[in-house]
């Protein structure tokens, strides 16, 4: 939630630079980093971009990351969606699972949409 982020922005100490961009960042870079260790898994060339199908396996890990450094209990619920994050990601790295590639998720269109669609770019996690 934003008062969470809010929260977690005032407790961490940056020294200028936005504490929620660098999480968000660093946990961006880990889902990269299992994905690069399933070699038949390729990554996008931005920085912070990453398969569209890991991106709320990354929002799971990051809001537990954020709520871990408050001094509030973390709810059974978002430890549980963090567990199931790193078991994803563990499951591409091992090959068991395969995000789609950058260049097929930017040239796909989504079914039913008119073929002129322009493709939606790699997401970035912000």
């Amino acid at each position: 939630s934003q008062r969470e982020i809010d929260a977690f922005r005032q407790s961490a100490s940056n020294a200028g630079s936005d504490p929620v961009e660098s999480l968000l960042s660093r946990t961006a870079e880990m889902a990269r980093g299992y994905c690069r260790a399933n070699r038949s898994c390729r990554v996008a060339a931005g920085a912070g971009l990453v398969p569209e199908s890991l991106v709320s396996a990354c929002c799971d890990y990051a809001a537990y990351d954020v709520l871990k450094r408050l001094p509030t209990p973390v709810g059974e619920d978002r430890r549980r969606a963090r567990d199931q994050a790193l078991e994803l990601f563990r499951a591409v790295a091992k090959g068991d699972v395969t995000p789609e590639d950058p260049e097929e998720a930017a040239d796909a269109s989504p079914a039913g949409s008119p073929a002129a669609a322009p493709a939606a770019p790699p997401r970035l996690l912000d």
